[in-house]
């Protein structure tokens, strides 16, 4: 019974991880796609950055090393998520192999037990 909550709790963390790496993937395309338009700019550009409701301008250079910062940030946490999946899969693939050992054993016993007694009192 424990091994079989264990094994369901690392598929829910796989689940977790999957969906984060997901999310970290879309946001470094994101990034990506605007680091190649701020690299597109030319001298002078104006830019512009979201501040709750409001508009502030905000330097070209700035602009390009706070979204550069992010992309490292970002792949950091790609990389992270992908070496604990990694892990994760690993301790699932090692459980499902004791779930199917203990299946097995306890299919033997329940056939063994029956046959071995009726052999012995004969």
């Amino acid at each position: 019974r424990r091994l079989t909550e264990f094994f369901l709790s690392l598929e829910t963390e796989l689940q977790a991880n999957v969906e984060a790496r997901k999310t970290f993937t879309q946001q470094a395309t994101e990034n990506e796609m605007v680091l190649e338009e701020l690299k597109s700019l030319e001298a002078g550009a104006n830019v512009y950055k979201l501040i709750g409701p409001m508009l502030a301008k905000q330097d070209v250079v700035e602009a390009t090393s706070n979204v550069t910062k992010r992309l490292e940030f970002i792949n950091a946490e790609r990389t992270r998520l992908e070496k604990a999946a990694e892990g994760i899969e690993k301790k699932f693939d090692q459980t499902q192999k004791d779930i199917q050992i203990l299946q097995q054993r306890i299919a033997q016993l329940s056939t063994g037990g029956g046959g071995g007694a009726t052999a012995d009192s004969a």
